[in-house]
């Protein structure tokens, strides 16, 4: 018996040794294939987006991502309540994406921290894969929101007061819906940042009504004394006639904010409790019982905008060119004036409670960022870089296009510390912009978009940054190498694209000082000057280097950009742009 335990125990013990080897081997293994085969590739089952990365290299998963942006910003989200339906166009959400930081952060995860971190990171990652969201940076969804509300939100009423033809009427009591704006704004993001298809389910909470009779009497007394004549507005020995049916669609009648309500200790009731407590859950939300008189500020706002048109003058910046090798002034600046409506709006409203039908809207002065007398003080005090382009042979909506975007940034003023995003300073790009529809690259086609040759402008203002030692933040070369961006240079390689929201031409500001940003064509030429403070910053950029020439068109470059201070070296850059051949990217006419 006792020889048969022992070969049983030393069996045991065998299988246990095999185990441990077995499980050794695959752990080592495990670690060995990934650091073997994907040294510099990211590892399987890794998705950013929804877009697999298996064994891709960095490189190819931006290129993967910009286009998969692009793609997405031409397609629209879907926004569902139980009565309506919303498409927005997903680049009008004004999103801005981290593309670096999330190909980074990605990158990384099975690759840090000690061994026993990464095995069990690594593990994770091969039985249960990553799935990472874009980092969204900024965005501009909360205008979207507010038109969705606008829609879908329906008022609750309290025994309330409606008015109709000049006549303030009572009105029965109706249960409301408001958009949870967060948690909407939440779920549009999360979508976003996954560039998903899904729809999103509109949030909403219930608004129930709650009225105060003596309150509605007082009201109504005092918005048809409001009523009871035209307004006249007055501004720059200039005024408008408002007649009594438009003042009416201004008015409208509201609960209090609650924080500015004084209540009484004895008057608290035990269902105010009950309020707060539902409505810090989300689920449902009372009108306050006491009312005020209240513009409806966007009718007002839009009646203000029109008068702005009238009035405003924009101010003008001092004009700055270099007489010798001094920052002098070519043209004076000049302050502007424009309508202050958020005080106009204020000034409205309390006229009405004054029962006031005359009324005096607030002007504000402009003044000029760059003037004569704080050139130096902004620290504009000589041309720090220079860059340059040529865009001979350009259609006349092309030449028309570099034009109209190099205006946006004339006068433009940096400040310290700033990172410049040529996008936003760009704006809308459309007719009602100035721009004309010529060819773009995009989705790997060349097509007709308003906007053409914006590129040239980017270009133009990368080679400025350059010259004036700044930190490029993001650029991306063109799909393939375009003739218009090789002057100054012997070849290609000294270029920016861009396409909002992304790619970008990005920059910061590490001068310390303001720089001025100036602007202008001259034949075929584009020319951006940056005016700040040089100091001992010197800056030299090579030519670019051809690294490798498919004999089907494709192209590798690298140039090097090197800062010193003084006779200091401080950085070298090198920039290097990959170029696809010209005939993957068919003219097609959309």
């Amino acid at each position: 018996m006792s020889i048969i335990k022992k070969h049983f125990y030393n069996n045991l013990i065998l299988f246990f040794a095999c185990t441990v080897v077995i499980v050794s081997i695959f752990l080592v293994g495990t670690f060995l294939y990934f650091d073997i085969f994907y040294v510099s590739k990211f590892f399987p089952r890794t998705e950013i987006a929804g877009i697999r990365l298996d064994g891709k290299t960095k490189g190819e998963v931006q290129d993967l991502i910009t286009s998969k942006i692009q793609e997405w910003s031409e397609q629209k989200t879907e926004i569902k309540s139980d009565d309506k339906n919303w498409q927005i166009l997903n680049k009008d959400f004004g999103l801005d994406f981290d593309i670096d930081k999330t190909i980074e952060n990605t990158f990384q995860k099975g690759r840090k921290g000690n061994l026993s971190e990464q095995f069990i990171n690594r593990l994770s990652v091969l039985f249960f894969g990553v799935e990472s969201p874009l980092f969204v940076t900024k965005n501009s969804v909360d205008g979207n929101i507010k038109k969705i509300s606008e829609e879908a939100d329906i008022d609750a009423v309290n025994v309330g007061l409606k008015i109709e033809n000049g006549l303030v009427e009572l009105g029965g009591e109706k249960i409301g819906k408001e958009v949870n704006n967060i948690s909407l704004k939440y779920l549009i993001l999360e979508n976003s940042s996954y560039l998903s298809k899904i729809s999103v389910l509109l949030p909403q909470k219930i608004v129930y009504p709650n009225s105060n009779e003596n309150d509605i009497k007082n009201i109504k007394k005092d918005i048809e004394e409001i009523l009871g004549s035209n307004v006249i507005l007055n501004a720059k020995s200039k005024t408008w006639t408002v007649k009594v049916q438009e003042v009416q669609d201004w008015l409208t009648v509201e609960s209090r904010d609650k924080d500015i309500i004084a209540v009484k200790p004895d008057e608290y009731k035990i269902d105010n409790y009950l309020k707060n407590i539902l409505e810090s859950f989300g689920i449902t939300h009372f009108l306050n019982e006491n009312l005020e008189i209240k513009l409806k500020s966007e009718k007002v706002t839009e009646y203000l905008n029109n008068i702005a048109n009238q009035i405003n003058e924009t101010s003008i910046n001092a004009s700055l060119g270099i007489d010798n090798s001094k920052v002098v002034v070519k043209a004076a600046s000049r302050d502007g004036e424009e309508l202050d409506i958020k005080g106009s709006l204020d000034e409205i409203i309390n006229s009405f409670k004054k029962k006031e039908n005359s009324i005096n809207l607030p002007v504000k002065k402009v003044l000029a960022k760059v003037k004569e007398d704080n050139i130096e003080e902004l620290g504009i005090v000589e041309l720090i870089g220079k860059g340059e382009s040529d865009f001979s042979g350009s259609s006349a909506a092309r030449k028309n296009n570099v034009k109209v975007g190099a205006s946006k940034f004339n006068g433009l003023l940096i400040a310290p510390g700033e990172e410049f995003s040529f996008n936003k300073y760009l704006g809308e790009v459309d007719a009602s912009t100035g721009f004309l529809p010529e060819l773009v690259i995009k989705l790997g086609k060349m097509i007709k978009e308003y906007g053409g040759g914006l590129c040239q402008v980017a270009t133009t203002a990368f080679r400025a940054a350059l010259y004036s030692g700044f930190p490029i933040t993001e650029r991306k070369n063109h799909s393939f190498a375009v003739h218009y961006y090789y002057w100054p240079f012997d070849q290609a390689g000294v270029d920016a694209t861009i396409y909002p929201p992304h790619p970008d031409l990005r920059f910061k500001n590490d001068s310390g000082k303001y720089i001025l940003i100036q602007t202008y064509s001259s034949g075929n030429r584009l020319t951006f000057d940056f005016y700040g403070t040089k100091g001992s910053r010197r800056v030299e950029v090579n030519n670019p280097q051809v690294i490798e020439r498919g004999s089907n068109g494709s192209l590798k470059t690298v140039f090097s950009r090197t800062i010193y201070k003084g006779d200091q070296l401080i950085k070298k850059d090198d920039f290097y742009s990959f170029y696809k051949p010209a005939s993957e990217f068919p003219a097609t006419s959309n």
